[in-house]
């Protein structure tokens, strides 16, 4: 069950996903989207934040099976927090560079592909900051944080 939470004052919104299934992403992705156009983010800065968002739980749905994504966003800032009880990650440093995927790098480009193997990396580039800690066996968890820049255009 999704726990929302919104505090008109401050200017506020929260959103907790429970993750379970890979329709838990597109949820995650379209309500990240939907809060940050919301709180008045520019069109292109709301939908890399959900891409971000689809992204975190995606990974929680193929490496860990469940977990949850949280959704914060302020008139200034969108916060997303993956938080998952999987197998934790063994290499952060390579996770983040793209080809990297279960815990490998494709070396032949031309390699069958399960996954892109560049979902820790787009999410790092689509938002201001990305930090993680994972602890092999013990799950992971990461936060990506997307600052609302001033004066971007309204596209």
């Amino acid at each position: 069950m999704t726990t929302t939470q919104v505090d008109l004052l401050a200017k506020r919104t929260l959103d907790v996903l429970p993750i379970r299934g890979s329709t838990d992403a597109v949820v995650a992705g379209a309500l990240a989207t939907d809060r940050c156009l919301a709180m008045g983010f520019p069109a292109r800065a709301s939908r890399e934040v959900g891409i971000a968002a689809a992204e975190l739980a995606t990974n929680i749905v193929r490496h860990a099976g469940k977990g949850e994504v949280e959704i914060e966003v302020t008139e200034d800032r969108a916060c997303l927090t993956a938080t998952d009880d999987g197998p934790g990650i063994d290499n952060p440093g390579a996770a983040l560079r793209d080809r990297f995927s279960r815990g490998r790098m494709r070396a032949d480009p031309d390699e069958p592909l399960l996954s892109l193997g560049c979902g820790l990396g787009a999410v790092e580039r689509l938002m201001s900051s990305l930090g993680f800690e994972s602890r092999p066996g013990g799950g992971t968890v990461v936060r990506a944080i997307k600052v609302r820049e001033p004066n971007l255009p309204w596209w």
